[in-house]
């Protein structure tokens, strides 16, 4: 397998007609449903196909079995964005590239909640790079649509969740809506410049206490050069805009791409 999203491994497969490379993911019904009968297998292929943006991967086409659900996909040659940090010193982008794929990034979630969707595990791993470095967003393995109503479901990566989902599980919170996928895009945007994720702590427990106290910091000279931080300055104010605990004072993707110095400059 070349990736894995949450419900299937994804391999490398070539159209005979074209010799076009393209991506396959497999979902195998059993397991996905294991625990969970009422999921909807399809609902990632429904999405994608309503979902035609530039930044979104592009599905190509769905053959259903008895036992595996296959998606065809665009393939992206690039790899994915986590891969991509991993690749470089201090696993940090350069700043112009980190804006140019958090603007992608924005866009597509901008799009998605335009059509009334929630996308749920916004992170650099969902994140695929074209063959000439283009950003799109991937993985609608739990993306939903919401009508309007607050989700209750706690889906996604640990250390991505936002608080207002780690609210939902402690029973503490009524729901939570789309600014879920800004709270994720700001911790992208962290990790793409500054290498790590703020939040993640030694434990579960210390974790999802530091998310639901929205408690990060920017680097310091003692481990980040001071031309790296003047760098990442301005960019700093966006991720300030975004890793707010409140959502409803948590800016919105379509905001981001409107007033944002940084990311319209």
């Amino acid at each position: 397998p070349v990736g894995r999203g949450h419900f299937g491994d994804v391999t490398l497969a070539r159209v005979r007609a074209t010799r076009a490379l393209v991506a396959v993911k497999a979902v195998g019904k059993a397991a996905a449903t294991e625990g969970c009968p009422c999921l909807d297998l399809t609902a990632e292929a429904t999405a994608l196909t309503e979902l035609r943006h530039p930044n979104i991967v592009r599905l190509i086409a769905v053959w259903d079995s008895p036992a595996t659900l296959f998606l065809l996909l665009e393939h992206a040659a690039g790899g994915d964005l986590l891969a991509r940090m991993r690749s470089l010193p201090g696993g940090v982008l350069p700043v112009g590239e980190a804006r140019h794929h958090s603007a992608a990034v924005f866009r597509a979630i901008a799009f998605l909640h335009r059509r009334g969707y929630i996308h749920r595990d916004v992170k650099p791993a969902n994140v695929l790079l074209s063959a000439c470095g283009e950003a799109r967003l991937a993985d609608f393995g739990l993306a939903v649509r919401t009508a309007g109503r607050p989700l209750t479901q706690i889906v996604g990566t640990q250390e991505f969740l936002a608080p207002e989902m780690v609210l939902c599980g402690q029973g503490e919170a009524q729901g939570y809506g789309s600014s879920v996928d800004e709270w994720g895009a700001g911790l992208l945007l962290f990790g793409a410049l500054y290498g790590f994720n703020p939040l993640q702590r030694r434990t579960e427990v210390g974790t999802l206490a530091a998310i639901l106290r929205a408690e990060w910091t920017l680097p310091t000279e003692r481990t980040t050069s001071p031309e790296r931080l003047a760098e990442c300055r301005a960019a700093a104010r966006l991720i300030g805009r975004l890793l707010v605990a409140d959502p409803a004072r948590r800016w919105t993707a379509r905001r981001c791409l409107l007033d944002d110095e940084w990311l319209t400059g």
